[in-house]
């Protein structure tokens, strides 16, 4: 984790694992929904066709980190959109994402692989830096 703000996909035994940091809260959360997307669709320099702006309310960091990658795979599943650019503004927990979304075509293409659901998450400062990871179920 040497930049100082990246993201990351682990292996891990039938699931799918992120990894991602940042110095800001908000910006390691951003990170995890992008590398949450980067596991299921290739996003090759697309523009948002529209914004979507969601409350994320929750008690714990790891409630918002699950609320959130659970909101992008019900983005992919029932509306067929792929979030293509994502930032992330709240207070203490609840929170705000703008999520850029675009259709599935031209620069968007969807994985083989099936999205899933998060099963596990944790959120936590580590540092001079946040750092966060979640569990999908496949």
């Amino acid at each position: 984790m040497s930049a100082r703000r990246g993201h990351r996909s682990v292996p891990h035994p039938a699931d799918a694992r992120i990894e991602a940091w940042a110095p800001e809260r908000e910006a390691c959360l951003a990170e995890a929904a992008t590398a949450l997307v980067e596991s299921f669709a290739v996003v090759i320099a697309v523009a948002a066709e529209r914004t979507m702006v969601a409350g994320l309310d929750a008690d714990t960091g790891e409630d918002v980190l699950f609320v959130l990658l659970g909101d992008i795979v019900f983005l992919l599943d029932a509306e067929d959109v792929v979030p293509v650019e994502i930032e992330v503004r709240y207070g203490r927990w609840s929170g705000s994402p703008h999520v850029g979304l675009a259709q599935e075509r031209g620069g968007v293409r969807r994985r083989d692989s099936e999205s899933g659901r998060p099963a596990r998450s944790a959120l936590h400062r580590h540092r001079e830096a946040w750092w966060c990871a979640a569990t999908i179920d496949v």
